[in-house]
């Protein structure tokens, strides 16, 4: 079975040995591949959906793995008990809807080892979230994948809230601190653009405080690209 780049690195941030709940699991493949590569022998797979589900029972049993998958129809952690898994994989959502799943049952996700988060946008409010919990940011990668540029943030439970500058809620603490090459290609990205739309803004004479936010983006993006 063939998966995403993206899904393979989301799959190596998961601490060898542990018992995995794969939130949103669509049709299975992170599962196959964490058993297949010897990183998880259990994982529970869920999804709120039944369609994904009966795909990825199909495609589970066709990689004779029933033994170590366990395919829950739930929303979120609704199906799952405190204790009963280490990692939680929640990725290819938005940002608001992570933070809600995660909200949702913190007697869960308080007795997680480790999370590994894939947001699709809203990626700030996912960290600012994160640093009132008990879970601190340990890694996060970023990868560019078929144009697109993704985020992998993974976690582990410290205890207590780890709290963040703005900047770091924006771009990331561990991103900014490792500045590799595809976090760089996207902070280049993102500059050329915030560049364009205010010299668009300001000739149009529109919309001060757009122009204030734009400024201040650039601003940042410097501040990190000449850190």
């Amino acid at each position: 079975m063939k998966i995403s780049e993206r899904l393979k690195e989301i799959a190596s941030m998961v601490t060898t040995g542990n018992t995995v709940a794969d939130i949103g699991t669509d049709h299975g493949y992170v599962p196959v591949y964490l058993c297949k590569n010897n990183i998880s022998n259990h994982i529970i797979a869920m999804d709120i959906n039944e369609g994904p589900l009966k795909i990825a029972r199909q495609n589970i049993k066709r990689a004779e793995l029933e033994d170590k998958v366990d395919i829950r129809q739930s929303a979120g952690f609704e199906n799952i008990k405190p204790g009963e898994a280490d990692t939680a994989i929640i990725a290819g959502m938005g940002g608001e809807l992570i933070v809600r799943i995660l909200s949702e049952h913190p007697e869960v996700v308080s007795k997680l080892k480790e999370l590994i988060l894939s947001p699709q946008s809203e990626i700030n409010n996912v960290r600012e979230y994160l640093s009132g919990t008990c879970h601190m940011i340990v890694n996060e990668k970023m990868i560019l994948e078929d144009g697109k540029f993704y985020t992998i943030i993974k976690t582990e439970n410290s205890g207590c809230g780890t709290k963040y500058s703005e900047l770091e809620y924006n771009f990331g603490p561990v991103l900014i601190r490792k500045r590799e090459p595809v976090f760089m290609d996207y902070l280049n990205m993102r500059l050329d653009k915030a560049e364009k739309i205010l010299e668009n803004i300001k000739s149009a004479n529109s919309d001060p405080d757009r122009i204030t936010e734009i400024e201040k983006e650039i601003t940042e993006i410097n501040k990190i690209l000449n850190g």
